[in-house]
């Protein structure tokens, strides 16, 4: 299904401390708060088979409250039809979590 394009990153609830999203080499960090959202490009513009490093992000732990949210990837292609075709995208995607996901829908038809 190609390289990961965008990352739409929803904030279901708010947090009493901690629970940033940090975006390491850029020095930003946004605070979950319920309703909020935060939209980034996960490859480059000029040559979307390169991952934009800029944009690399690591979750703050959540020191009180709890944090509820929601991801939603957009990648260069449709992926549920080739899945089923048997393929693997090994390229982008990791092996291990791979090969359980298509034995579940091989196991499935």
């Amino acid at each position: 299904w190609g390289p990961r394009l965008y990352t739409f990153f929803m904030y279901l609830s708010d947090v009493e401390e901690g629970g940033e999203t940090r975006f390491t080499h850029l020095n930003i960090s946004v605070s979950p708060k319920k309703g909020s959202a935060i939209f980034w490009p996960s490859v480059m513009s000029h040559d979307p088979y390169t991952t934009d490093d800029r944009t690399y992000h690591e979750a703050v732990t959540v020191k009180r409250g709890t944090k509820y949210s929601a991801n939603f990837w957009l990648h260069m292609y449709e992926f549920q039809q080739a899945l089923l075709r048997g393929c693997d995208n090994s390229d982008y995607f990791q092996d291990s979590m791979l090969s359980a996901k298509l034995q579940q829908l091989r196991a499935a038809r």
